[in-house]
């Protein structure tokens, strides 16, 4: 099942990207309803992340390229344009009502105010993300989709080197008051992906 995934992923970006290569380096799910206790979480096994953030911070994304392809390919890899990418989708049958994802519009973020390092500790797949503070204007933007299906899925940058676009797409995940408290499972799932290009 998580082969036949990654394969779909893959094809995906190749296809809408026009990337050369994408590697899938991790997964997560993430539960909504009853919160998971600390005991059941584990590195693919989490509850919705509720801070504002960016998982990887642009200082990170040349360890992490080096890590998967080892400091040689890295340096090839690396030359022409590559992005790291997440993408996020509801699976089961139940709509993700409760805990949506939201993500920040990057135009609206102000990146020398607004967005600050963080170190990680503990996990394998960053060194350090950015955390997003409340813009004292309230210039920020954010999105949702309102009872997301798996048939629905968000594909935002966490990281891309070509300097004039949007870098990263900040994102987290709320609690929505406008719907009734339930304690039906609604899930999701992340992958993170490393996407390369021929130029």
């Amino acid at each position: 099942m998580q082969r036949s995934y990654y394969e779909d992923i893959v094809a995906l970006l190749k296809k809408r990207l026009g990337a050369s290569s994408v590697i899938i380096f991790n997964h997560i799910f993430r539960f909504r309803g009853s919160p998971l206790t600390p005991y059941q979480c584990d590195s693919t096994h989490k509850n919705p992340g509720l801070d504002a953030h960016v998982d990887i911070d642009p200082s990170g994304v040349p360890w992490k390229v080096e890590q998967l392809l080892g400091e040689e390919e890295a340096k090839k890899a690396m030359h022409h344009r590559f992005q790291m990418i997440n993408i996020w989708r509801p699976i089961g049958p139940n709509p993700v009502m409760n805990i949506p994802l939201a993500l920040c519009d990057y135009r609206s973020v102000d990146v020398d105010k607004d967005i600050h390092v963080v170190q990680h500790r503990g996990t394998p797949n960053s060194l350090s993300g950015y955390a997003m503070s409340h813009n004292a204007q309230g210039a920020q933007k954010w999105y949702y989709l309102s009872q997301m299906r798996s048939d629905e899925m968000f594909v935002f940058k966490i990281f891309d080197s070509k300097p004039d676009v949007a870098q990263f797409g900040a994102h987290a995940a709320f609690i929505n008051k406008n719907v009734p408290p339930t304690n039906v499972e609604q899930q999701s799932i992340e992958v993170r992906c490393l996407v390369f290009y021929d130029q």
